[in-house]
């Protein structure tokens, strides 16, 4: 039988529902790592401002403390993130072979091969899931995030970024939606 989009997002939305607090937690990080990456931007302007307008003051010496701490609150942020992706990584694993440890009969029939054939080869996609995981969580959450806090950001300065910025992202809204699907039809054939 064929296996739909929608069957493959319920099988893996299922898998990741035992870790769903420790995804919780990373998507949090990506949220802090996130608004403490536009301090960085910000924070630099600000300081090259204070620097090339010759005004001396404590202000640059603020300025290059605040931009310090934001830095290394997004290290942290970031080895946190990269901390519970392996956890959910591990734990994902452990389920797998372990259900796969049970289920599994030491000799399988003639007749029943095909289907066991079927069933061993998900226990491959568990290595692809536990490849994936990290870049899904940790990259695509945080590049989102960034996303929309520079969006955020665009808004404070001219309304022409925002119609822009618009622009851009129904031409990917339309790449994405023409593309998505063909994709997942392909690896879910290939993978079959």
């Amino acid at each position: 039988s064929k296996t739909t989009s929608f069957e493959a997002f319920k099988r893996l939305f299922s898998l990741l529902n035992w870790d769903r607090k420790d995804i919780l937690r990373i998507l949090s990080f990506a949220v802090l790592s996130g608004a403490f990456s536009l301090m960085l931007p910000l924070g630099v302007q600000a300081l090259v401002g204070q620097l090339m307008g010759g005004r001396l003051s404590s202000t640059w010496l603020i300025l290059t403390v605040l931009v310090v701490i934001a830095s290394l609150f997004m290290g942290l942020f970031g080895l946190f993130q990269m901390r519970s992706s392996e956890w959910v990584q591990q734990r994902i694993f452990l389920r797998s072979a372990t259900y796969f440890l049970s289920v599994m009969p030491t000799k399988v029939p003639e007749e029943d091969q095909k289907s066991w054939y079927e069933r061993v080869h998900r226990f491959f996609d568990t290595l692809t899931i536990q490849k994936e995981l990290p870049k899904i969580l940790v990259t695509a959450s945080a590049s989102l995030l960034q996303l929309f806090f520079g969006f955020l950001l665009l808004t404070l300065y001219d309304f022409m970024f925002v119609a822009l910025s618009f622009l851009i992202l129904s031409i990917a809204a339309v790449m994405i939606r023409f593309g998505f699907t063909r994709g997942l039809r392909f690896s879910i054939d290939e993978s079959t």
